[in-house]
């Protein structure tokens, strides 16, 4: 998991995303974020019961690469990264605005 809030210098943001109807939709999901630029992705934990997770303890005013990765059973399928912009006031713009959607990790 990635870093832990810290009083004002971290922010957060709410990942939405909609199981694809085909394939291995995925009965379980996590996220994964990392700094533009970073090789090494941070992991949320999963989330089986809900369609979003929050991602916490991100940096204000930089830029993130965000995907959301199914699982259903012994397959795991990544979803297209999106940028997400943290502005200075903390909070996360997804630029397509618009929630992940999995389908054979290409979005539909």
């Amino acid at each position: 998991m990635g870093p832990v809030p810290d009083g004002n210098d971290t922010s957060a943001i709410q990942v939405t995303w909609l199981p694809a109807i085909k394939g291995h939709p995925g009965s379980a999901f996590y996220v994964q974020y990392r700094l533009k630029g970073d090789k090494t992705w941070h992991t949320t934990t999963v989330e089986e019961y809900e369609d979003r997770k929050l991602v916490y303890g991100l940096e204000k005013d930089a830029l993130y690469e965000i995907r959301v990765v199914a699982i259903d059973g012994e397959h795991a399928q990544p979803s297209l990264i999106k940028m997400v912009d943290i502005g200075v006031t903390g909070l996360g713009r997804i630029f397509a605005g618009r929630p992940l959607l999995l389908a054979r990790g290409r979005e539909r």
